[in-house]
Parts: structure tokens; sequence; C-alpha cells
């Protein structure tokens, strides 16, 4: 296993993002309404906003792959992955802690899932790989975002969740989940974070 470049991945995420912007940009144009009309230059504004988020990010992928760690790092990230079945391997880097993104903020403030997957996975830069299966905590939250998972807890269990802030019961279902997912990798498949060095 060996790490590719990140530029088509990311190259593939922007272009569908601007395609998208640009559509809804075309829309508000077009519209007769004005409160329609805000909406899409919200839409555009936002969409706007994760998309230069997600650029800098690409740019601590970028800056972190002369890590001399980086081709390790991508090597786990790639193996779990596609053990999950990911249809996309994450980009990898090093950061300040652990997290993940990538195109599931635009399901989480749009709806919108984009053709394309595409993630990125952060791991906190001053950790030795002996704490890097943390980042399998991350990997699921990648994997749960293509399916609808926490949407179909909520929706069957409503008088367990009654009262509850909605927000507040997907983001604690997923970590949940995620907490789950990792412990299973974790011990089914005996890591050893040393087999990727």
């Amino acid at each position: 296993m060996g790490a590719k470049s990140p530029f088509p991945s990311f190259k593939e995420h922007a272009f569908e993002v601007i395609t998208w912007l640009r559509r809804n940009l075309d829309r508000a144009q077009m519209s007769k309404s004005e409160s329609l009309r805000q909406s899409y230059f919200y839409q555009v504004d936002t969409g706007l906003r994760l998309l230069l988020f997600q650029y800098g990010i690409f740019k601590l992928v970028i800056g972190s792959s002369s890590d001399k760690r980086a081709t390790a790092l991508q090597n786990l990230v790639c193996y779990y992955s596609h053990l999950l079945g990911l249809k996309v391997v994450p980009l990898s880097f090093f950061g300040d802690s652990y997290y993940s993104s990538g195109s599931f903020p635009y399901y989480k403030h749009f709806s919108l899932r984009l053709k394309k997957e595409y993630y990125v996975l952060s791991v906190d830069h001053t950790d030795p790989p002996v704490f890097w299966p943390l980042a399998l905590h991350e990997l699921a939250h990648c994997w749960l975002s293509s399916r609808n998972d926490v949407d179909r807890v909520c929706h069957d269990h409503p008088s367990d969740l009654k009262g509850i802030d909605k927000d507040l019961v997907e983001s604690r279902l997923e970590e949940a989940f995620c907490d789950v997912i990792e412990m299973l990798l974790q011990a089914c498949f005996q890591l050893d974070p040393c087999q990727f060095l």
C-alpha cells in the first residue's frame, strides 16, 4: 500500500461542489421570490465557506505529506477503509487533534449527498503510532456519513427521544456508534499499529 497523490480527490470534490454552487447561484439570479433568492444566496455563501474550510484542510494534507510517518498513517487508514467498505479512502494528515471531515458537512447543512464521496482524517501530530487506533473512531464517522443509521434510530424510537434536542440526539448517537465501530475494528482485527510502519 502506498500513499497516492491527494490532488485528484480534492479536485473532484471541489469541482462537484463548485458545480452545485454555480447551479444555486444561477437559481438565485433567476428567482422572482426574494425569500427564495435569499435562501439560495445563503446556500451559496455557506457552501463556499465549507469549500474554503476543506481547502484549508487540503493544504494541511499537503503540508503533512512530507512527514516521515505519513505513508504509515495512510496505510493504516487505507487498510481499515477497505475493511469498512468505504468507497474512497480518506486523505490522512497530522493535525492538532483527531477529527474527520469531507463531503458530509454538505449533507448536514443542505441534505446534499455528493456523488463522489470525499473524506479527510486528522490524527494528533504529537501522537506516536501506538495511539493511531484512535483514528478508527474518525474513520467510523466517514463510514456513517454515507449511511442512515442515526436517522433510522431516531425515526424508530421517537418516544425514547421525546423532549431531547434533535441535534444533540443525533450527535450523541453518532459518537456512540463510532465508539462501538472503533472497538469492533480493534477487537476483530487485533490491531497492531506497528504493522503499518
